[in-house]
């Protein structure tokens, strides 16, 4: 028997944990799905617990249910959230805790009234008449879900490619990373001078891949790996990370860079201590899809700080992409500008009631570069959780809320409208 629920959202990462939290915290009747077994994403599942940016420019850019959970994990932390934010600035990052975040994540939204499925992934989307269908794979096999706003969270476009819909896979992707935490030494005993020169010399004689502890293939060298611990430090080139094949690909190339990483350093002067403390259960995939959506954010558009007439939420990061056969492309924005996101830009192309919020939004590679990172995500994914949410109550299609009314919702959850 098939079952019905108001907001299907698939996808429990930093959008659409928030997308769910603020769509049940105003009554809508919301499932969340999610693939792993606990919500967070990148920062819980992919081990980058730095969600930045919330502020540029001495003034806040992104608030609303993110800040908030963010502020909550630092309290827990026994960190004065005020403390942090009164000497943040655009070029920093707030480091969190991942495992108290994830925790907090799902206190919100069993609190908000929300529903989690955990250990379940979609396998069929269909449209039929003003509901969407959904075959999805639990534990228990295959199940029927129905509901009349579907949000898709994935990342990776995946609820929109299932549904027919067109998106993108770029030709030239960002390579993934594979986060682990080590630890047992001092850095600033460390001779990074003669590590380099040996890291040179694996790499010469096939020990390491270039990649496996450094990102500048012009001067390579596990400086930064070791002063970060291991931290989002490598670049993984293996598959695009966008189907089951190619992201097993990623992972098992990602944990074979990181075990082949920490056996050599530990024959290094000064490391034989080392220790593997954590490592990340899956690797941070920055870039796969984008959907085809009614609008597309370009580099000029996010460069200039364009205010979009269908604006949902700002954002702030510097152009970030990482390539791996030239060096990467790092740049800050022009003091006080401050990107818009449109509603446009979430909407794929040819859809109804079918909304994405987190980093497969519509946007050229370049703006993605910047529009990936968790803070915007949160930022999508609390406007796609109002927009969704009024839908419901409404009955009005979603590209039809008004913004207006949009805008009023979000700005009463302490939201930052542009």
């Amino acid at each position: 028997m098939r079952k019905k629920i108001e907001i299907i959202i698939v996808g429990g990462g930093t959008a659409g944990t928030i997308a769910a939290i603020q769509a049940a915290r105003v009554g809508a009747d919301v499932l969340l799905i999610e693939k792993n077994a606990r919500l967070g994403g990148t920062i819980s599942n992919a081990g980058i617990p730095y969600p930045a940016h919330f502020f540029a420019w001495g003034k806040p850019v992104v608030g609303g249910i993110g800040l908030e959970l963010v502020s909550q994990c630092l309290l827990d932390e026994g960190r004065d959230p005020d403390d942090i934010f009164k000497n943040y600035s655009e070029q920093k990052h707030i480091a969190i805790n991942a495992h108290i975040y994830s925790l907090i994540a799902e206190e919100a939204l069993v609190n908000a009234g929300g529903k989690v499925l955990f250990h379940t992934m979609p396998a069929q989307v269909n449209k039929e008449k003003d509901a969407w269908t959904l075959s999805v794979c639990g534990k228990e096999g295959l199940f029927e879900l129905e509901s009349k706003v579907l949000i898709d969270c994935t990342g990776d476009a995946n609820i929109v490619s299932l549904a027919g819909l067109e998106v993108i896979k770029p030709d030239k992707l960002q390579p993934a990373s594979y986060s682990c935490r080590i630890g047992g030494y001092d850095p600033l005993k460390l001779d990074f001078e003669a590590l380099t020169i040996a890291y040179q010399q694996a790499l010469d004689n096939g020990e390491l891949e270039i990649t496996d502890a450094s990102w500048d293939i012009e001067n390579p060298s596990p400086i930064r790996f070791l002063q970060r611990f291991g931290m989002n430090a490598n670049h993984i080139l293996a598959g695009n990370g966008f189907d089951s094949v190619s992201r097993s690909d990623v992972e098992i190339a990602g944990r074979a860079s990181v075990l082949r990483t920490f056996r050599w350093l530990k024959k290094q002067q000064g490391l034989s201590k080392l220790v593997l403390e954590e490592l990340a259960p899956e690797a941070g995939i920055r870039e796969t899809a984008m959907i085809r959506g009614k609008t597309t954010v370009s580099i000029d558009d996010y460069e200039s700080g364009r205010i979009f007439d269908d604006a949902v939420c700002c954002c702030y990061y510097p152009i970030d992409r990482h390539l791996h056969s030239e060096k990467n492309s790092y740049h800050h924005l022009e003091q006080g500008t401050i990107p818009t996101i449109p509603r446009g830009a979430l909407l794929p192309e040819g859809s109804e009631n079918l909304i994405v919020a987190g980093r497969c939004l519509s946007s050229d590679q370049l703006a993605n570069s910047a529009l990936r990172v968790q803070a915007s995500c949160m930022a999508m994914g609390q406007a796609v959780g109002a927009l969704a949410a009024l839908a419901v109550e409404t009955d009005t299609e979603i590209s039809a809320v008004p913004i207006n009314t949009l805008r009023t919702m979000l700005e009463r959850h302490q939201a930052i409208f542009p």
